[in-house]
């Protein structure tokens, strides 16, 4: 699930820096909602550069990892046994830096 997330942070957020960058994983669980958090935060060039630099060079072009990333969403939200949906903002919209922050959510149905 993360790979994509984790794969966009080096390629859209990283690459483009000047200087080296950094990402950072946190995996979080509430036992009370049976809820898996996972975030992960870059801080590159930041979301709304990227989608800036990605029209000025890549056109009309969808990027690919988001196509994966609905994919696989959708095929575990259709099973009945999860629930799973995720955000992306950019951190300087959030006054917290440069560079972009996913945060997934992972609800078990199952053992509800």
């Amino acid at each position: 699930m993360i790979q994509p997330m984790l794969e966009n942070a080096v390629n859209h957020g990283i690459f483009h820096k000047t200087s080296s960058g950094i990402i950072e994983v946190d995996f979080k669980t509430t036992t009370l909602t049976n809820q898996y958090i996972i975030i992960i935060k870059d801080d590159g060039i930041g979301l709304n550069k990227t989608k800036k630099h990605n029209k000025q060079t890549m056109g009309t072009a969808k990027a690919h990892s988001s196509a994966v990333i609905a994919e696989r969403l959708e095929i575990l939200n259709d099973s009945g046994d999860w629930n799973i949906s995720y955000s992306i903002q950019d951190r300087s919209e959030l006054n917290d830096g440069t560079g972009t922050i996913v945060e997934l959510s992972i609800q078990n149905l199952t053992d509800l």
